[in-house]
């Protein structure tokens, strides 16, 4: 079983609805334009539990402080492709049983909005968190979600 895999709601406590979550990202490209899927080695990419950031956020820098051996990069073969330094990035959840979605709610959510100069540093030791410690953040988003 891949570390990374979502994990059942018994086991970290997450509602059926975080679970249910599919493992594969939907198509979110223009109609007539290729989705991140048409990058030769995507698939084996995605299979491996990393999520295309663009079909995440389009608020890249958090790259930059993306734990490296959660993240990985192709080269861009999209002739439409709005990248910058010619990669496709992916990333995957820094904790086991976190999807890149929650991963990133934990940082967004965070980030003191009147600190933005200093987002990249905090994010950083944000993404440092232990496991127990973004799973007391997601139920407190859960906890907030239901009232």
């Amino acid at each position: 079983m891949d570390d990374y895999a979502p994990l059942p709601d018994e086991r970290h406590g997450l509602n059926d609805q975080r679970a249910a979550r599919p493992t594969t990202a939907p198509q979110t490209h223009y109609p007539g334009t290729a989705g991140p899927e048409s990058v030769p080695g995507a698939a084996e990419v995605i299979a491996e539990g990393f999520r295309p950031i663009e079909q995440l956020t389009g608020i890249y820098w958090v790259l930059s402080v993306w734990p490296d051996e959660h993240k990985r990069a192709l080269t861009e073969s999209r002739a439409d492709s709005a990248s910058e330094d010619g990669l496709l990035w992916f990333i995957r959840s820094p904790w086991r049983g976190v999807s890149p979605e929650d991963a990133l709610t934990v940082v967004w959510n965070n980030l003191p909005r009147d600190q933005e100069p200093n987002w990249p540093a905090i994010a950083a030791g944000v993404l440092a968190w232990t496991q127990s410690r973004v799973e007391r953040e997601l139920a407190k988003d859960l906890t907030r979600a239901k009232d």
